[in-house]
């Protein structure tokens, strides 16, 4: 009677480790490019983003004959609200009309972005006083002000490093406007702008600066060729509270805020193509987490992708409105 072998069935245990190293090996390769399919996504989106502030300035400036102030100080003679940043002026054409109800356009200085300290933790839209309504404002986080690369916490804890005015939960920012093509350093100095106007970010050679009232029609270098606004990567530090912010923390801010009134950091709102990209703790660099380069929308409106290999020349020239040199490609 002939003898019948049974063979084992399923997988031996060096059979299902191979398998184990070929799923393992695919997945490696494959997970690369899933990442890199979300990146693009989101640089997609923060296209979009860009654009529609683009848009937005655009139809501000079809409204009020100029473009937003860059950064709000109320100098003699001027009616922009102290510590309002060039995102607050365009709420309405950026959908944000209940917000926009909140703020204090008045341009004097009985409000802030901010409350005094200890701070509200959680302020009402609904107050009768103005820093509260304000730093609801302040605290919402705004998609289109948000890069969705962006590593920043979507709220943190912040109190001036200067005279203490908080906001528990501020809403950090991914895009501010070209204030220059030239301005290399931002020396913040106490109240020091009317006497030392380089201190204060004003009469620069951008289209947003503090206290600025450009148009489009001082734009000689032309719209397609001058930088509006461009991305910024916040270090989005989320203090303790009660805890000042550090003395040369890269921030960004939409809305407003209360250091560019009292310390003259409109860095907080605003950038130079004077220094160079991606400079990720100096406050006057565009910078990003696209791999690369960042983005930005020009006069014109249009969106384009800035290499961080530019050619620091060119970079500079696209800031600049108004030195008639012709800026290459870019």
């Amino acid at each position: 009677m002939a003898r019948v072998v049974r063979r084992p069935t399923g997988f031996s245990l060096v059979e299902l480790l191979v398998v184990i190293a070929i799923i393992a090996l695919l997945l490696a390769l494959l997970l690369p490019a899933v990442q890199g399919a979300r990146e693009s996504a989101r640089r997609v989106q923060c296209g979009n983003n860009v654009k529609q502030i683009g848009l937005a300035i655009q139809s501000f400036h079809t409204s009020q004959g100029r473009l937003p102030t860059g950064s709000g100080w109320v100098l003699p003679g001027k009616g922009d609200a102290q510590g309002l940043a060039w995102s607050g002026w365009i709420l309405p054409q950026l959908e944000q009309q209940s917000l926009a109800d909140l703020m204090d356009y008045a341009g004097n200085e009985g409000s802030d972005f901010a409350c005094p300290s200890p701070g509200i933790p959680d302020p009402s839209p609904t107050s009768t006083d103005p820093d509260q309504r304000q730093a609801y404002a302040c605290s919402q986080p705004i998609p289109v002000f948000r890069c969705p690369s962006s590593t920043a916490p979507q709220q943190v804890y912040n109190r001036s490093q200067f005279d203490g005015w908080v906001v528990w939960r501020r809403a950090p920012a991914n895009y501010i406007g070209c204030a220059s093509g030239s301005l290399a350093v931002q020396a913040n100095k106490f109240h020091s702008r009317l006497t030392e106007p380089a201190f204060g970010m004003i009469q620069l050679d951008g289209l947003l600066y503090s206290d600025s009232e450009t148009s489009f029609d001082g734009v000689p270098d032309g719209l397609s060729n001058t930088l509006l606004v461009a991305e910024a990567e916040p270090m989005g530090i989320d203090l303790p509270p009660g805890t000042k912010e550090p003395a040369g923390v890269k921030d960004h801010w939409a809305i407003g805020g209360d250091d560019p009134d009292v310390n003259c950091d409109n860095s907080e709102f605003l950038g130079s193509t004077g220094v160079a990209m991606n400079r990720m703790t100096d406050e006057l660099s565009f910078s990003s987490r696209h791999a690369g380069g960042v983005q930005g929308v020009m006069a014109d409106g249009s969106v384009h992708f800035f290499s961080e290999s530019i050619d620091d020349a060119t970079w500079r020239r696209l800031g600049n409105r108004k030195d008639r040199e012709p800026t290459g490609s870019f």
